[in-house]
């Protein structure tokens, strides 16, 4: 922290932008202040008291950073930041930027009576008689040049200076004199804009959208004012300022740079005015105008900026009307022209036509500045604008009503819109996803053709039914496998699955079925996914007789299945995976026993049944509940124990979890995408899987040791269980472990325990460390290969290739897809 800071301001020149950005010319000075005295307000009335001219916008950056860093010093939010950068090195850089000064009016001296010029021209006498030529164009050393090259120096009385700095000429001519001419017509080529009449403009017809605007009774005492200098816009003199702010593009030269272009290659949105002699010949001024940027936050208007048309003006109205909270409504506009006032006493006005010449719609007419209050109700809100900008909210969240809408709107934009205006956005929103949520079905064989073809290998099966035999055909299902992701599973995983259904939570109907694996690090390794229309035997079979040939299974009963207790799911297994293993996740089970058994005594003693190893471990812990609940170790009996309780799990898939949280996990990155269409949502899911491969290869290169993070953690907290245990060996192979009453039999060449900790996840448990270390090896030496660093990069190996986007998928040649039929839901139907 510095108590004075140097304010370095850079005055007296311009900006320029070839080859590089900077400041060119003028002046440096430097003031010395404390940095709690500064303010806006303050610092601007230092600036105009000196020597600095007409200041038209300021901007800052630190001394260290480059000209791209430039930040506009507009307001004392921006004033705060430039304390912050001041204070923290010291010093400021403050360039600024100068306007156009006052014009000043000197009347022209009479030449002297005395001067006659005598000019002769001989003719010879064989030559017939012939107009002479004078090249006006001829610049004298030593004399200033007009301020635009090319254009005629009105008479004494010919040209009047109005408030709004625009100089008129009574020779003018531009678009706006060729419709008068023709009598109101306006050509319909200038526009080709869709039949949006709430953003876009034609020149074939005015707008009259009421909601935007006021009656055409209503009238202004300066529209004829604006009318005029619209009109004589063109041929105001231009100078060689550069127009330049926060909502346009800067198109910037040095003052004695000639410009030999129509417009900027790097910028195809600036122009050059253009003007033309009287034979015809094209002259260019040496104004050039900003055109808008969209991207801006706050759009800033100035005479002559350039629009692509009269739907991105109206956008940009829009967008400065929400954020400065101005009452403007737009008049009733004539062919070609929309005019923006605000109220009958306040001086703003905005008016912008075609040019037809240069194809492009431009701010003819901008007086700034208002004397009304701020509006938190607006008229130019409507509620086609509220549908457009909350269209992805409600998109991911289609249970929104109107009232949280509006509520919404308050919070975020300090709006005040009615309830039936959010009711019918909301309606409106409904509308267009309709039909965007029919197309979607229409492209589904053109997405799974491109990723047929980008990712070789893949599986993705589309399922269609048919209402009678010669119906269209109407989407069911379809299943996606993708082949680099089915590879990396087999070469690197356990033969474990979680599977698992969650529902959609958008306008299409039905569940996502997912098969998620375990990678060597035990993190979750996603497999494949399938909408179906509902989770039932048949839909589960479908998607497991698709896994079933995906994975090539040769011997379903070496696979285990982990899942919830969904519906029909286990009978599907049965026919599918005939005695594979199958799992239910007892933290569901707990939450079904608990309804009825509730508390942390009982919840802890569950949880010592489920995670016992062995039965006679298991008979224990359910004497204990017994102790303390007769009726629920009863209840608990219900649920078979081979499901959920590690002393019946198989210990040749090395996997001793009881919970299916990777399936939880792997739902939990689908919360967006589920409430989306039905390709966007399929591109959400592959997106992630595509970039959690990348991630993870990126991420084993960190690894200390030969193991993954969550391997090492599990192994450090048997090593500390480890303690105070004591050691008999028999003098072979064989270890007896005891602590106190407890004791335990350990193997090490067979890799096994009596307590079957080792023998169900293949990380030594407590009692194997105790014999390693008394063997005087590591324990890291005794953990399973699966999870080695060497098979965790094997899994994500194989890389998923990326696509294209819609315009170049290839085009199928099989029939359309209808979207599947609405389901009448049970009970009774929700009121609108």
């Amino acid at each position: 922290m510095f108590d004075k800071v140097e304010l370095i301001i850079h005055h007296g020149g311009n900006f320029k932008c070839v080859p590089e950005s900077m400041y060119v010319g003028g002046q440096v000075d430097v003031l010395s202040i404390d940095p709690d005295l500064i303010c806006y307000p303050h610092l601007m009335k230092c600036l105009k008291t000196g020597s600095y001219g007409n200041i038209k916008a300021l901007y800052y950056k630190k001394p260290s950073q480059c000209m791209k860093s430039l930040r506009e010093l507009f307001d004392d939010k921006s004033t705060l930041d430039l304390i912050r950068l001041a204070t923290s090195c010291g010093k400021c850089d403050i360039f600024v930027e100068h306007g156009l000064d006052e014009v000043e009016l000197v009347e022209l001296l009479p030449a002297p009576e005395a001067f006659e010029p005598n000019i002769s021209v001989e003719q010879q006498p064989d030559m017939p008689d012939k107009e002479m030529e004078v090249d006006t164009d001829v610049n004298v050393e030593g004399q200033v040049p007009n301020e635009a090259a090319g254009m005629e120096v009105p008479e004494r009385g010919e040209a009047s200076l109005h408030n709004d700095g625009q100089v008129e000429d009574d020779d003018s001519h531009d678009e706006t004199d060729e419709v008068e001419e023709r009598g109101g017509e306006y050509d319909g080529t200038t526009n080709k804009e869709g039949e949006d009449t709430d953003y876009s403009w034609k020149p074939e017809e005015a707008d009259t959208d009421d909601s935007w605007m006021e009656d055409a009774s209503e009238t202004d005492d300066s529209e004829h004012e604006e009318t005029e200098n619209e009109e004589l816009f063109d041929n105001e003199v231009a100078s060689d300022h550069t127009a330049t702010q926060m909502g346009g593009t800067r198109a910037e030269e040095s003052e004695n740079e000639e410009v030999s272009t129509e417009y900027d290659s790097s910028n195809p949105n600036s122009y050059m005015t253009e003007e033309e002699d009287d034979d015809g010949t094209s002259k260019r001024a040496s104004k050039r105008y900003g055109s808008f940027n969209p991207e801006s936050e706050v759009p800033k208007f100035e005479v002559g900026m350039y629009f692509e048309d009269g739907k991105q003006f109206k956008k940009a109205v829009i967008k400065y009307v929400v954020f400065e909270k101005r009452d403007l409504y737009f008049k009733k506009n004539e062919p070609g022209r929309v005019r923006v006032k605000c109220g009958k006493k306040c001086p703003f006005s905005l008016t912008g036509s075609w040019v037809e010449r240069l194809q492009c719609f431009q701010v003819k007419v901008f007086k700034e500045g208002h004397n009304c209050n701020l509006r938190y109700r607006l008229r130019i809100v409507c509620t086609k604008w509220v549908a457009d900008m909350y269209s992805d909210k409600v998109a991911e969240n289609p249970s929104i009503g109107a009232v949280e809408l509006k509520r919404l709107i308050k919070a975020e934009y300090k709006l005040n819109v009615s309830e039936s205006m959010a009711s019918r956005a909301l309606k409106c929103i409904e509308e267009k996803n309709e039909t965007a949520f029919k197309e979607q079905f229409k492209k589904i064989r053109n997405y799974a053709e491109e990723c047929l073809q980008s990712i070789p290998n893949s599986t993705i099966i589309i399922s269609t039914v048919r209402v009678v035999p010669d119906a269209p055909s109407v989407f069911q299902r379809i299943y996606v496998c993708f082949g680099p992701v089915k590879k990396g599973f087999l070469e690197g995983c356990r033969k474990v699955i979680g599977v698992d259904g969650c529902f959609l939570k958008g306008q299409m109907k039905g569940e996502i079925l997912s098969a998620v694996g375990r990678d060597a690090n035990n993190q979750m390794y996603p497999i494949a996914w399938a909408v179906v229309e509902i989770e039932n035997t048949y839909s589960w079979t479908w998607f497991l007789d698709l896994l079933y040939k995906d994975l090539d299974v040769t011997a379903p009963d070496e696979w285990t299945f982990i899942s919830d207790q969904q519906k029909g799911l286990a009978n599907a297994l049965s026919r599918v995976f005939p005695n594979a293993e199958h799992r239910n996740c007892a933290r569901h089970i707990h939450a079904n026993w608990s309804k009825t058994h509730r508390g942390m005594n009982l919840k802890k003693l569950f949880w010592l049944c489920a995670k016992s190893t062995c039965e006679r471990q298991l008979e224990a812990n359910l004497a204990e509940l017994d102790k303390v609940n007769v009726q629920a170790g009863k209840d608990l009996r219900k649920y078979p124990f081979k499901l959920w309780c590690k002393a019946f799990f198989r210990d040749e898939v090395k996997c001793d979890t009881v919970e299916n949280n990777l399936l939880e996990a792997f739902n939990s990155t689908l919360l967006k995408c589920r409430s989306k269409p039905l390709i966007p949502m399929l591109e959400d899911i592959r997106v992630a899987t595509m970039k959690r491969i990348a991630k993870k290869r990126k991420y084993v290169l960190k690894w200390p040791g030969p193991f993954g993070p969550v391997i090492m953690k599990k192994l450090n907290a048997n090593i500390v269980a480890s303690e105070g245990w004591n050691v008999d060996f028999n003098g072979d192979d064989g270890y007896e472990i005891k602590k106190g009453r407890a004791q335990f039999k350990v193997s090490l060449q067979k890799k096994s325990c009596s307590c079957r900790r080792w023998d169900l996840c293949g990380i030594p448990c407590a009692h194997v460390i105790c014999a390693i270390y008394d063997k005087g090896e590591e324990a890291e030496s005794y953990v399973d290969w699966c999870y080695s660093k060497e098979v965790y990069k094997k899994t994500y190996s194989y890389t998923l290739h990326p696509i294209n986007g819609e315009l170049l998928w290839p085009r199928t040649q099989f029939e359309e897809i209808l979207p599947p039929l609405p389901k009448k839901m049970s009970g009774r139907p929700k009121k609108k």
